[in-house]
């Protein structure tokens, strides 16, 4: 079984390996992939991208083959005793297989260990919001009305300046408190402007026959996220076993909803659902995933092999 971050994973130490390192001051490798896969972070803008660009006219030409990764993914998974590629055991397949065949300088070896971090750094990432989006079994419906209200608001708002408030006396106002708290979780300064780029995106879409959701607009989909998403420390308090004997029914209970989700809902199995709770568990209670000393090498920090049995929680 291959679970739904494993090849995301994988491209994302690939990519790393074929990116130049971006010459805009405070910006990382990592920080230049996301905003290539055009996520968004408030200290760029699209100019800034557009730019890094410019500058690199031949990047992508060198590093990680995709064959490269398909190879090492049919090994892995080939392996004797593999039930289930994680992305961890995933990412230590590529790593293993570049010691193994290419000779490493000790400049390179410590690039190819930066890129290692990096992806592991983004999984974590990613691990957290797959894990955040099972806690609640409505999320997605909850983060549809969201967008759908918004952009019945902002398409309202539209029509309101063009026809100079004309569709306000038509009984059609828009909710400007709902708008706003929208754009407060993302720092909307000129909403004017904000919102004309939000329906005018949109409606492109719908115009082209193109289908959506919450996840299509960058900056919408951190606002929504951040107004849905439980805070890290919630998290970690929910999912980890309580001390106490008389709390872990309730631990038990909220466990397994969202184990259940993510096997029902995300195409998780049982082994890979339960050992993305527990990386959840174990990035945000601080804990290395990997160390490297002397960027001489590698050495994991969390069991790449989960083979013991998931347990079977409670049904919500």
């Amino acid at each position: 079984h291959i679970p739904p971050l494993t090849l995301p994973a994988m491209s994302i130490f690939a990519v790393l390996s074929r990116l130049e390192q971006p010459e805009k001051q405070g910006a990382t490798l990592l920080d230049k992939l996301r905003l290539y896969d055009g996520q968004d972070d408030r200290r760029f803008s699209k100019n800034d991208v557009e730019e890094m660009k410019r500058h690199h006219p031949n990047e992508g030409m060198g590093g990680l083959s995709p064959r490269y990764l398909m190879n090492e993914l049919s090994r892995v998974a080939s392996s004797p005793g593999i039930s289930c590629v994680t992305p961890l055991k995933a990412l230590d397949s590529l790593w293993q297989g570049i010691r193994e065949n290419v000779s490493l300088k000790e400049d390179d070896r410590a690039i190819y260990i930066g890129y290692l971090k990096d992806a592991v750094e983004e999984y974590k990432q990613r691990a957290i919001v797959e894990v955040k989006k099972a806690f609640d079994d409505r999320f997605e419906q909850t983060a549809s009305e969201l967008l759908s209200d918004y952009l019945g608001n902002v398409a309202t708002f539209a029509e309101e300046q063009q026809t100079d408030g004309r569709a306000a006396r038509r009984g059609g106002s828009a909710n400007e408190r709902s708008m706003s708290e929208m754009e407060k979780h993302i720092g909307v300064t000129d909403r004017a402007k904000f919102r004309q780029e939000i329906h005018q995106f949109f409606a492109d879409l719908s115009r082209r026959g193109f289908s959506y959701d919450y996840t299509s607009e960058p900056r919408l989909r951190r606002s929504i996220e951040e107004r849905l998403f439980q805070d890290n420390r919630r998290v970690e308090k929910a999912l980890s076993r309580p001390r106490l004997a008389r709390h872990q029914a309730d631990w038990r209970r909220r466990r397994g909803a969202i184990y259940n989700r993510l096997i029902s809902s995300s195409g998780y199995c049982p082994l890979c659902a339960n050992d993305i709770i527990e990386h959840v568990i174990w990035v945000l209670q601080g804990k290395a995933v990997l160390k490297s000393p002397k960027n001489e090498g590698i050495e994991w920090m969390r069991d790449l092999d989960p083979s013991a049995p998931a347990p079977a929680p409670e049904a919500e």
